[in-house]
């Protein structure tokens, strides 16, 4: 567009967004240059009427292996991320078109950051027996009258996570407690997520090596 019809178009007050490709975005040249089309609509050029737009991505279904053919598999393979607050609707919507630089991502620049973090917690054997607790990503509360068992499950994570503690009291507490409360062949089972969102499944089982000192074997085997 030129002249007259260009002008119109972005003197629009309705106007608050651009569809573009995503390669318009990575082009070196046009990097370098500053002539992608988020550059010129920062709301510096007079051509384009000093309007600083929205720059979106969308996808209208391509077929991913016929060119110029349409198909359901190309649903979503363009796409744009919108940091929207409670309600989703049209007015958010609207905010983030206005709020560009906050409120919007394109596809290729946002990356879900994964924390490592245990998924699931499991025993077998015990007081505990046969239980299985999923454990959130963000925070966990234990709830339960005395006795239920609720600093058994902090004593048994450590020791499915081969963490344990320094201090000697707690120590001391820590190996009653699997003595006493997840006995002998008793095992935890942990599910843990790695940084690159991989699971991992460690099992230990409990099982201490008693020696005699009066009559101590020729060697042990510890595993």
């Amino acid at each position: 567009m030129t002249g007259v019809q260009k002008t119109s178009v972005f003197q629009h007050p309705n106007l608050l967004a651009v569809e573009v490709a995503q390669d318009d975005f990575t082009d070196k040249e046009k990097t370098e240059k500053r002539e992608r089309v988020v550059d010129l609509l920062d709301g510096t050029h007079r051509e384009y009427c000093y309007r600083r737009l929205a720059i979106i991505q969308s996808s209208d279904n391509p077929h991913p292996t016929q060119a110029g053919r349409h198909g359901h598999q190309g649903i979503g393979a363009r796409y744009t991320h919108y940091k929207m607050d409670d309600q989703i609707n049209l007015e958010s919507l609207r905010l983030c078109l206005v709020d560009r630089e906050t409120r919007i991502r394109q596809c290729f620049e946002f990356k879900e950051q994964v924390f490592p973090r245990v998924e699931k917690l499991q025993i077998r054997g015990g007081f505990l027996d046969g239980i299985v607790i999923p454990l959130h990503e963000g925070l966990n509360c234990i709830l339960g009258a005395k006795g239920a068992g609720k600093s058994l499950l902090v004593e048994f994570l450590r020791f499915g996570l081969d963490q344990l503690p320094t201090q000697q009291e707690i120590l001391a507490d820590h190996e009653e407690k699997l003595e006493e409360r997840l006995q002998t062949y008793g095992e935890v089972t942990c599910t843990i997520v790695d940084e690159t969102a991989k699971a991992h499944t460690v099992t230990r089982t409990y099982a201490p090596v008693v020696i005699d000192l009066r009559n101590p074997p020729s060697y042990v085997i510890l595993r």
